[in-house]
């Protein structure tokens, strides 16, 4: 959908029309918009190359690069400063339309709140795609839910997003037990509500390990394997794919968990 946004793909069914003076900006997973071949400080200066040095430094701070760290080679910055790098460049002078893919991924608390803080005081628009609820509270102001071939859309955070689709749902009001059938119906009711809960803990659990799974191999293939190493490269590459696709099933199954009805 971002790919077909920003036109690199053309969509499968309908038009695509963005309105009149609209600039857009990138942010992609892949963090394509960086040159490895010089320092975090030329990237930054390469967009603005007429800053003071001390502007440039300044603003690189918020990011977390601080001191000696402007003038690390790109290319031996881990996953998590090569992100925060990364959308440095593009909030520096960002376009009225700015597309996030995933943004807050191998970020640092503080290198969060940077970006939170950045994109709180951003006088455009800003589409973000993100499994990071906390993140969604803290920065938008509507939700567009996808689902069945349709859209929904809600004018709120995510917190505000997943109460009214709460209350969409039939209310369900727990009986007292008034004879023995009743009772054994209230008491499996409440084993299958022990069970959903423990099952939804356990299947956060497994998108917590799987994250965590991720960026560890994300930071080896972009510090830990030689790039002459094709074959460990393509294994690390598939695995990373998989890992995604997992991770994406899981948050699936999670929603779904989360809006078991329980009659």
């Amino acid at each position: 959908l971002l790919r077909s946004l920003i036109g690199e793909l053309e969509p499968s069914a309908g038009t695509i029309k963005l309105g009149n003076n609209v600039e857009v900006a990138y942010f992609d997973q892949e963090l394509s918009d960086l040159n490895e071949a010089v320092s975090v400080l030329d990237n930054i200066w390469e967009v603005d190359p007429s800053a003071e040095a001390g502007t440039m430094r300044g603003f690189l701070g918020r990011f977390g690069f601080t001191g000696e760290d402007v003038f690390k080679m790109v290319s031996a910055l881990s996953g998590g400063e090569k992100t925060k790098l990364c959308l440095a460049k593009l909030l520096y002078h960002p376009a009225n339309l700015v597309i996030l893919d995933e943004p807050t991924n191998h970020l640092d608390i503080y290198a969060r709140e940077a970006l939170e803080s950045a994109l709180r005081e951003f006088n455009g628009s800003c589409l973000v795609v993100s499994h990071d609820r906390f993140f969604l509270d803290e920065v938008v102001n509507k939700i567009v839910h996808l689902r069945d071939g349709g859209a929904g859309v809600y004018p709120g955070n995510y917190s505000f997003f997943h109460e009214k689709r709460l209350e969409q749902q039939p209310s369900t009001k727990t009986r007292a037990p008034k004879d023995k059938t009743d009772y054994l119906q209230f008491k499996e009711q409440s084993r299958r509500r022990a069970r959903l809960k423990k099952e939804i803990e356990s299947t956060r659990a497994r998108v917590e390990s799987l994250e965590v799974e991720l960026a560890e191999l994300v930071e080896k293939l972009n510090t830990g394997v030689s790039a002459d190493d094709w074959q460990a490269l393509q294994d690390l590459t598939n695995r990373k794919a998989e890992l995604e696709n997992e991770i994406i099933e899981t948050y699936v199954a999670l929603e779904k968990l989360e809006n078991t009805r329980l009659d």
